[in-house]
């Protein structure tokens, strides 16, 4: 009897461990929703900066224009431009996005875009790091959506892909992010074996036959 009580407590304990597991996947996939930042909730000429921290996002070189914040696609009335170079966003002094942890995709829309085109860079550092996906376009017009994919991002840069036209200008809106999904499945497999390991234990020795 006793060796039945035991393996049917091991059986409990794989079985309370899948239910776990399965919870933290659903939590982790409702916790990794996309984050929008529009801009609309700060006042032109405002400096972005840590207006954002709470989701996980800082910026460096942005500030907020009313600048085609009326265009199609836009979220009126803001987008953002250069904190201090205003619409003319250089490759060379690019706006910053910098993630508290990595996130798996970032998308930004231009508008205005002219004949410098614009690009989104994304790397695997806060400073420095690798490019690790780029995205860019040469389209004229507005709401020009580029998306970066990768599952460790932790910086994007914004900028005009070229200055070839002096004065071209640009301006950016939409910024979204998606964090990185918690995915805890593979934590379950130590707890079978533990599981299992259990269960051939309290079930051995007597050709797995239960004994009371």
């Amino acid at each position: 009897m006793w060796k039945r009580l035991a393996r049917a407590a091991a059986m409990s304990v794989v079985g309370c461990g899948v239910a776990l597991v399965a919870i933290g996947t659903l939590s982790g996939a409702q916790d990794a929703q996309a984050a929008t930042i529009n801009f609309d909730s700060l006042s032109s000429g405002d400096l972005v900066d840590n207006a954002f921290v709470g989701l996980g996002v800082t910026f460096e070189d942005a500030v907020v224009s009313n600048t085609s914040g009326t265009s199609p696609g836009a979220t009126s009335p803001n987008t953002i431009v250069h904190a201090v170079d205003g619409i003319v966003v250089s490759p060379s002094d690019p706006i910053i996005a910098i993630f508290s942890s990595a996130v798996t995709g970032v998308s930004v829309a231009g508008f205005d875009v002219g004949p410098d085109g614009i690009v989104l860079n994304a790397f695997d550092a806060q400073v420095g790091g690798s490019l690790v996906d780029t995205a860019q376009s040469s389209v004229f017009g507005d709401n020009i959506i580029l998306t970066v994919l990768n599952p460790n991002i932790l910086r994007v840069e914004l900028s005009k892909l070229s200055s070839d036209s002096p004065g071209d200008g640009v301006s950016f809106d939409n910024f979204v992010f998606e964090p990185v999904s918690a995915v805890p499945l593979p934590a379950a497999l130590p707890l079978f074996g533990t599981g299992l390991g259990i269960l051939g234990f309290w079930g051995g020795g007597d050709g797995g036959r239960l004994s009371s």
